[in-house]
């Protein structure tokens, strides 16, 4: 399985209606889990060349290595799956 993992932004809100269209999601990186135990996952990067809107939402234009996804996720962040193998 891949799995995306992301933090929440902010809330988002129509301008016409106001009314919330939810919180944005804010993804981190893309990652296969290669060992499961209890209380922690080992991950495998899947670490691919960032579209323009995610190095621009993500990374601020600059290029990311492996270590800098990695490093970027926290005790929180949300993890939802992408894709079923």
């Amino acid at each position: 399985m891949e799995f995306i993992v992301y933090e929440d932004g902010p809330e988002i809100f129509d301008p016409l209606t106001k009314k919330s269209l939810g919180m944005l999601e804010n993804p981190k990186g893309t990652f296969t889990p290669t060992h499961i135990q209890k209380n922690m996952t080992t991950l495998l990067s899947q670490a691919r060349r960032p579209s323009k809107l995610l190095s621009f939402t993500l990374f601020a234009g600059e290029e990311c290595s492996e270590f800098d996804l990695l490093k970027s996720i926290k005790l929180g962040d949300k993890v939802k799956v992408i894709n079923r193998m």
